[in-house]
């Protein structure tokens, strides 16, 4: 066990002899001799614990048999008694502690292994550092402060000890830290100083004490050595980095000018040497590392000013490090040096000081003149501003740079300078996200620009890799939508109609926004809702066609509306369309079931030629023909194409079909279950295609995926599956592809030949009592979660799903045996679940508009948020 604890503890075991059987057997009677001793003194603790018991008193909240002055400090027995054991040696006479015993041998290798000159632990090596220079500020101000709580008085302090009413306390250095951030710092660079890699040079030997006073005393030093003099990046923060490259250049060169000198001035003040010099860069590298591991960005406000007054250039690997951070931790506004202490009064804050009793009654009898001291725009640092900055001055822009830089801007209502920066780059270059965009799309709106607002959207919209978020569109027709400009009749956006839009106010604006957003958008939250509704009403305010609406909180869900409205009224009401007629009960609106286009199932078809070669590869282990999986799924979808009869109207997913309900200790694939299926289908009128996995065509097959146990057919299975195939009702899957592609694709293929020109679509009110929807239907209960997000985009993938999905339930059959021989269907959608606008029918006239819809994530399936801007109102 020493052994074991001394390399857990990372002792070098080079030296360490072996140990006989002999020495080896030894060690273990000694090891059951001290268990023994233990044992016997824990005996003996529980006995005098047991003796010392406290008894509740009416006089005293804690009193024993013992005095109380001897009690514990904080009325602890235990910790009494195990305090005294640890004074009285006669507990531990003749016996040394296992532990005790293994950390002197610890103590002995590490006093001889830092005998070369490296400090014995970073406590005791901080305690022995002087004291840096004081920063020009500071020299003259510092002073001794007390500490709030002074465990080594004469008695507990009171609450007025700690506020103190006098006005004459110390306020904080100028150019000290944040106590809190400080610590927080202090700690994560003590981890940085203790590290291994930051001890040992290049040579592995380590650092001389002598070497790391200085550079320790520095990095943890608790305020500036000196001011930093780069006023070129406090130019920069404030006019932003010019878009003209020789201007940039000259910028760039001023910069690294400033922060030479910068760090000349910091060695003649701290007397580093170069290299001394460099290693505290290494700190500050590791620092930034350790900060992105652990995310921690407030670190980063004491690190930059460091960095700042060295005059530091980090290399581009370390400033990403700090890039990421300052842009993960939402960006980072520090308070300026020189005013932390000088806030408005608040406990602690340093310049006010109150007493409790001054705070309670409202009296403030400071100087008049500390009270106009205000923190204005010049008080806060930017650091990330400043990071983002520096890094695209000195190397290539980044996502996260110019982010950030676009941040910065928009923090100072630079909305058009922002937009420049995001201008200057190609719309191609990977460098821009929707996230680089969303700031100044933000400021737009939120100020009323909204034809600049629209302006921005379009160039998002256009750039390929921007995708563009439900939450993007429904934050900009909120902006538009609160500042009137969908109300009939409103002005024009300015500059509408310059980019595009066929109309640049009224409904007709809001009826292409709409449409806009139903190409990419299939649904929408529960809270986007309640923005819609709110930034209506509010431009909609004081009309009649407003008269049934009432403001709603944000966070109160949205009542349900069934009654009819008038022709003339605005419809921003939660709806239950009729899942059987497809109508909207409050604007009489019938919603449609939009299937894929023809250019929509070549995508897919293609899609599903990539998937099968890809998942072939990966079941197949090794590649012996790379075209075999796409050239068999190729030859099914041309037997589709070209084969002569009726085509079919039905796929049935064999598999899903065969397992329903074998979930039992007999369960097995049954085709029983398929030709149950087949059966139901053709008394339907259905034509019906059943595609099953190649294992299947077999007589023997082990059941399921990942079984041991083979399953054997019985004769009546065997000729179900004969019968099937001689009538070409049955498709076997090749060896090795995935049998849900063929299924796909055979939803989606034209049957050319066979269909003969005609609408497979079946319409409401058949007369052979066929439901109504979309032909080929897919019999399955498979949820497709494998296939959704590969295959298309969710727009896409929810228009096939709606047309061409059938769910099904029935009870297992056991062998050839059910004791119910229903079927159910759960057909397809009567109307496809995505946003759509469909025309509003009136009474008296024949439109009263567009009636948009829009699905709601968290609501039930056929409830949707109707809008619906009247064409007309009464006056």
């Amino acid at each position: 066990m020493t052994l074991i604890l001394m390399m857990r503890r990372g002792i070098h075991l080079r030296g360490i002899r072996s140990f006989s059987s002999k020495q080896r057997s030894s060690r273990k009677q000694k090891a059951k001799l001290r268990q023994i001793r233990v044992g016997e003194r824990q005996e003996k603790l529980k006995a005098e614990l047991d003796e010392f018991r406290f008894e509740r008193q009416p006089t005293q909240k804690y009193t024993s048999s013992r005095t109380v002055e001897n009690r514990p400090r904080y009325g602890n027995p235990r910790s009494e008694l195990l305090s005294r054991m640890n004074q009285n040696s006669r507990y531990l006479k003749g016996f040394k502690p296992f532990f005790e015993e293994v950390d002197e041998h610890m103590a002995k290798m590490k006093n001889h292994k830092e005998k070369n000159s490296a400090p014995a632990s970073l406590a005791s090596f901080l305690a022995s550092l002087g004291d840096l220079p004081e920063s020009e500020n500071n020299q003259n101000e510092k002073q001794e402060q007390p500490s709030l709580w002074d465990s080594s008085g004469s008695g507990n302090q009171y609450i007025f000890d700690v506020f103190a009413i006098s006005k004459n306390q110390v306020s904080p250095a100028p150019n000290s830290f944040d106590d809190e951030i400080y610590e927080q710092y202090k700690s994560m660079m003590e981890e940085v100083i203790d590290n291994r890699s930051f001890n040992l040079r290049h040579t592995q030997k380590p650092l001389k004490e002598s070497y790391l006073k200085a550079i320790v005393g520095w990095l943890l030093k608790d305020s500036k050595v000196m001011d930093s003099k780069l006023s070129s990046l406090s130019e920069l923060m404030k006019d932003g980095l010019s878009l003209d490259d020789s201007i940039r250049g000259e910028q760039t060169r001023l910069l690294k000018s400033q922060l030479d000198e910068q760090a000349e001035a910091f060695l003649d003040r701290t007397k580093m040497t170069k290299d001394q010099y460099k290693t505290s860069v290494k700190a500050l590298r590791m620092l930034g590392h350790l900060c992105a591991k652990r995310a921690r960005g407030n670190v980063l406000d004491i690190a930059w000013e460091k960095i700042k007054e060295a005059g530091i250039v980090l290399d581009e690997q370390a400033l990403n490090n700090y890039l990421y951070v300052a842009s993960t931790t939402g960006g980072r506004w520090s308070l300026s040096l020189t005013k932390r202490g000088r806030k408005s009064p608040r406990f602690g804050d340093g310049a006010g000081h109150m007493s409790v009793l001054d705070i309670f009654d409202k009296r403030q009898d400071d100087d008049p003149e500390e009270d106009e001291i205000e923190e204005s725009e010049d008080d806060f640092v930017d650091v990330a501003g400043e990071i983002a900055t520096v890094h695209d001055l000195l190397y290539k822009p980044s996502e996260q740079s110019v982010g950030m830089r676009v941040k910065s801007l928009v923090a100072n209502g630079k909305g058009e300078e922002a937009e420049s920066l995001l201008n200057s780059f190609d719309d191609d270059n990977g460098v821009l996200r929707l996230r680089s965009y969303l700031p100044v799309l933000r400021l737009y709106c939120e100020s009323g620009k909204v034809g600049e607002a629209l302006r921005l959207f379009k160039k998002m919209h256009n750039t390929p890799t921007v995708v563009i978020e439900p939450e993007t569109y429904v934050q900009l027709i909120s902006a538009v939508a609160e500042n009137g400009y969908f109300v009939p009749g409103s002005a024009p956006v300015p500059g509408a109609e310059d980019l595009g839009y066929p109309v640049g106010s009224g409904p007709g604006l809001f009826d292409h926004l709409a449409s806009e957003m139903s190409d990419e958008v299939v649904e929408i939250t529960s809270a986007s809702s309640r923005r819609l509704y709110n930034a209506f009403l509010t431009s909609f305010r004081g009309t009649s066609a407003a008269r049934n609406l009432k403001e709603m909180h944000a966070l109160a869900p949205l009542p349900k509306t069934m009654d009819r409205a008038d022709e003339d009224e605005l419809v921003l009401n939660k709806v239950s369309v009729d899942s059987a007629s497809a109508l909207c009960p409050r604007t009489g609106a019938k919603l449609r079931l939009i299937g894929l286009e023809q250019d929509q199932r070549v995508k897919l078809y293609e899609s599903l030629l990539d998937m099968s070669q890809l998942r072939y590869d990966h079941n197949r282990g090794t590649v012996r023909d790379l075209d075999y999986a796409v050239s068999q799924l190729r030859n099914f979808a041309e037997m589709l194409d070209k084969r002569e009869g009726e085509p079919f109207t039905a796929i049935v997913d064999g598999a899903n079909v065969a397992y329903h309900m074998q979930n039992f200790e007999q369960g097995m694939f049954n085709f029983h279950q398929i030709k149950f299926m087949v059966d139901a289908l053709e008394r339907m009128n259905e034509n019906p295609l059943v595609i099953i996995p190649y294992k299947y065509s077999t007589k023997r097959f082990y059941v399921g995926t990942n079984s041991k146990e083979k399953q054997i057919l019985s004769k009546e299975e065997i000729q179900i599956r004969q019968t099937l195939r001689e009538r070409g009702q049955l498709y076997m899957v090749p060896a090795g592809c995935l049998d849900d592609y063929y299924w796909i694709l055979a939803s989606v293929s034209n049957q050319t030949v066979s269909r003969r020109g005609r609408d497979l679509k079946v319409e409401l009110g058949d007369a052979n009592g066929r439901w109504p929807g979309a032909r080929p239907m897919i019999i399955t209960n498979d949820n497709m979660r494998d296939h959704k997000l590969q295959m298309m985009e969710p727009r896409l993938f929810q228009r096939w799903y709606s047309c061409h999905i059938v769910n099904y339930h029935f009870t297992g059959f056991v062998g050839s045996e059910s004791v119910d021989r229903e079927i159910g269907f759960a057909t397809a959608d009567f109307f496809t679940r995505e946003i759509q606008g469909n025309e509003s029918p009136g009474v008296s006239i024949r439109s009263t508009g567009t009636a948009w819809h829009f699905p709601i994530s968290d609501w039930d399936l056929d409830d949707r948020f109707c809008i619906r801007i009247p064409s007309h109102s009464k006056n």
